[in-house]
């Protein structure tokens, strides 16, 4: 899965398969409708922040964050109208990064000028956050996931984890400072 632009310079995402080349959505694909009650999404310009797994494409583009599911169909997971959970400052202007598909979630991570937050959608649940904003403004490095939902990820200074199987919130695995246990191996041991 990769993103390119066209001969006539139209961004698009693509997806090659034993040879043979397949376009999932372009600048000419419809944007889906939004969120009710909200502004419709604007055309799709540039493509951003892929992830592909199980026939499910999920990318970001200039207005949100959307899914094309196995069946070709569209769905805004969130956009720049979408009211960001707990931000003062009313969600005005939108920064979305890391875009990730894990079992049946998308996560990602979504802000404003007032700070950064790891969010979790599914269709079944809709949208919930991971990481507190107010935490999330002192800097939110990569996220990762794996197939079952888990995800790291950077903060501050120390690495998180995140398990879905926990209901507790994400714990902290190291940081800058930790000092790491090594065990004692032969002298003509390898590793």
């Amino acid at each position: 899965i990769f993103s390119a632009t066209d001969s006539d310079g139209k961004w698009g995402v693509y997806r090659s398969q034993n040879g043979m080349l397949e376009k999932l959505v372009n600048a000419d694909t419809t944007p889906p409708s939004p969120l009710s009650g909200e502004p419709p999404n604007a055309p799709f310009g540039y493509f951003s922040d892929t992830d592909y797994r199980n026939g499910n494409l999920v990318f970001q583009s200039g207005s949100g964050i959307f899914m094309r599911k196995t069946d070709g169909s569209l769905v805004t997971i969130v956009n720049i109208n979408t009211p960001i959970p707990n931000d003062p400052s009313g969600g005005t202007r939108v920064f979305m990064w890391d875009v990730n598909i894990a079992s049946g979630d998308v996560i990602f991570k979504w802000g404003s000028d007032w700070g950064l937050g790891i969010f979790r959608w599914n269709e079944s649940a809709g949208l919930s956050n991971i990481v507190d904003r107010a935490i999330g403004a002192a800097g939110i490095g990569e996220v990762v996931t794996d197939a079952e939902g888990n995800l790291a990820f950077e903060l501050g200074d120390a690495i998180y984890l995140d398990t879905i199987a926990d209901l507790d919130p994400y714990q902290r695995i190291v940081g800058n400072g930790d000092q790491l246990a090594i065990e004692d191996f032969p002298v003509n041991a390898t590793r």
